[in-house]
């Protein structure tokens, strides 16, 4: 399971697709790895980690890493929504 400080959680099958829509976002935002985990207040090695799905990421950092992408925290579970017959993924500034 995770631990403070240096929170590692237990990895889960939404965690590579969750890691490729932050890159995605992050790649479409025009920031590197590095400016991201800045902006967000969290290493290059989890943001890193995060993008390859080799860690599982916390709400609280995944609300930090969305709000310095400047999208809502729902883009980046729009995929598995969409799958499991739930809302289209949101279109338009009023997500932002």
């Amino acid at each position: 399971m995770g631990k403070r400080g240096g929170e590692q959680h237990s990895r889960t099958p939404i965690d590579p697709r969750i890691g490729e829509r932050i890159r995605t976002f992050r790649r479409r935002a025009g920031l590197s790895q590095d400016q991201l985990s800045t902006q967000a207040n969290v290493s290059f090695a989890v943001v890193s980690r995060l993008e390859c799905g080799k860690q599982s990421v916390s709400a609280e950092r995944l609300h930090a890493i969305a709000r310095a992408l400047g999208i809502p925290v729902s883009l980046l579970y729009a995929d598995e929504a969409a799958q499991l017959g739930g809302m289209p993924e949101p279109q338009g500034p009023e997500y932002v």
